[in-house]
């Protein structure tokens, strides 16, 4: 079965998404600012996530978002490990108390490869590429609260575990 495609609603959809953005870092008419938020954001999660997270995220963005979402890709490249206690708590109560404990030494004997909230932002500005003085987390929260706009919240749930815990609150 063949569907149309409207264009035309696409593009659409995709700039109010871009704008929504830009509004809420306070750079309102400015889609330059909306997509370079978007896409350093993006990036940043992109490469928290497992092959599998990634593709599933990816449904849930309009066409033109979803292509700048892949923009450099690299799927060979592992993706960076974080510490979350909730995540934890959760492998705890699926796997077992032994299973979680094992799990927990497992992260603090490599814990020189985990994430924290503070290289994570750093990493979002590192990537969203502006003259302008956007902090990152206002960054980070503007493109969690477009997605969660235009998603229901519990498609979004399977990936608040991969957020650091500190900002992790913004996404509820």
């Amino acid at each position: 079965m063949n569907k149309a495609i409207d264009i035309r609603k696409q593009v659409r959809e995709d700039y109010t998404w871009i704008t929504d953005v830009a509004e809420k870092v306070g750079a309102p008419g400015n889609p330059e600012v909306g997509i370079k938020v978007l896409k350093g954001v993006l990036h940043v999660i992109r490469d928290m996530l497992n092959m599998e997270e990634v593709f599933t995220l990816s449904r849930h963005l309009p066409v033109m978002i979803r292509g700048i979402y892949f923009e450099g890709y690299n799927p060979y490249e592992g993706s960076v490990m974080m510490y979350n206690r909730e995540f934890l708590n959760r492998f705890r109560k699926r796997m077992g108390p032994r299973n979680g404990d094992y799990f927990e030494d497992y992260l603090r004997r490599n814990e020189e490869e985990l994430i924290n909230n503070e290289e994570f932002l750093s990493r979002i500005n590192g990537k969203i590429e502006l003259d302008e003085n956007i902090e990152p987390e206002e960054a980070f929260l503007a493109v969690i609260e477009v997605i969660q706009k235009n998603n229901s919240s519990n498609k979004l749930e399977n990936f608040k575990y991969k957020i650091p815990q500190n900002v992790h609150h913004l996404m509820a």
